[in-house]
């Protein structure tokens, strides 16, 4: 029996909940950067490069990857392989992603079964499974679900539309569906994290700038912040300060920053303010990708300077082809008027 979760927080209490098989990590975030319709063994270095850009040094990201993808390939040598995922962004990609993967070795005789959580008892708000102990981490193994022939047929459209051109290929997968209970939930937060057509904010970039606004003066402290506005919360706090790195850096930062970021060095929690260009990006006054031109991976779509401009218009609640780009403001009219 193999064990897959998108993470290590529950593995060593599997084991002490006495829950039989091996217990791997298949972890690569794909809710973030480039998941392109190529084999893991083309997509593993370009991924890896996202990641080391980020997190840590490409080397050791690589190494990561190759193995969690090995033990996915044992999978076929297995009796029977259970999935452990909850309701966010953050596992609903890799989780259509494992099925779709896994699928074929139904055919062999693997039984692929699910044990997939929104709440619990135990927890007053649920946000994953790392929250539950090794006793209901155990109880939930028992009540595990066999994987049905139309999960894996969504799972397997769900993939297309992520690695697809056209991010109006995901909207069709907004509606809940039992299959996936929880993918129409997870879809719509993602289309949210395309720059906003009021702005050029994702939705995770404009909570953590109103944090900010309303006081927040640590990146820690932001962290916990947005995790209380987020319905379903998906960011580990190193993928939120990757972000907010990013919002302090280039010709038209929107943070100010005193002190090295958490992943840089564990212990420190830098202050951050907002610039004035952040407070007028905050209000809807100027676009963030027109001041600064940015490029982004949103899954299959390629976000560049001089590229396609989708963006996520929240009124309508649905991503449109071509955003607000609004002209930055107090820039001297070529025809000798006065500043605008």
């Amino acid at each position: 029996m193999l064990h897959l979760r998108c993470g290590e927080d529950i593995l060593a209490k599997l084991d002490a909940a006495g829950v039989p098989g091996r217990k791997v990590a298949w972890a690569d975030p794909l809710c973030e950067g480039p998941w392109l319709p190529f084999e893991r063994a083309f997509l593993r270095p370009l991924r890896a490069r996202f990641l080391a850009e980020r997190y840590a040094d490409f080397m050791s990201i690589l190494d990561s990857l190759a193995r969690a993808d090995e033990a996915l390939a044992s999978a076929a040598d297995e009796d029977e392989v259970v999935l452990w995922f909850e309701h966010d962004l953050y596992d609903q990609p890799i989780l259509a992603y494992l099925l779709s993967e896994l699928a074929p070795l139904v055919e062999r005789g693997v039984r692929l079964s699910l044990v997939q959580v929104h709440e619990h008892p135990s927890v007053a708000r649920f946000v994953g499974l790392g929250q539950l102990d090794a006793d209901a981490l155990g109880a939930l193994f028992p009540a595990r679900l066999t994987v049905a022939a139309e999960t894996f047929a969504l799972a397997r459209r769900a993939v297309a539309a992520w690695t697809g051109q056209d991010p109006r290929g995901l909207e069709a997968l907004r509606e809940r569906d039992p299959a996936l209970p929880h993918l129409g939930a997870a879809v719509e937060r993602y289309l949210a994290e395309y720059p906003s057509s009021r702005n050029g904010l994702a939705l995770s970039e404009q909570l953590a700038l109103e944090v900010i606004a309303d006081g927040a003066r640590s990146a820690r402290a932001v962290f916990v912040e947005v995790q209380t506005r987020e319905r379903a919360p998906w960011m580990g706090d190193s993928m939120l300060f990757a972000r907010l790195r990013v919002l302090s850096e280039g010709a038209a930062p929107l943070v100010a920053v005193d002190g090295a970021w958490p992943m840089m060095d564990e212990a420190s929690d830098p202050i951050v303010t907002l610039t004035d260009v952040g407070s007028r990006v905050l209000a809807g006054e100027d676009d963030w990708l027109a001041l600064q031109p940015l490029e982004r991976w949103m899954g299959g779509v390629h976000l560049r300077p001089g590229g396609a401009d989708w963006r996520w218009d929240a009124d309508a609640a649905r991503v449109v082809h071509g955003g607000n780009l609004r002209r930055p403001p107090r820039v001297a009219e070529e025809s000798g008027g006065e500043r605008g």
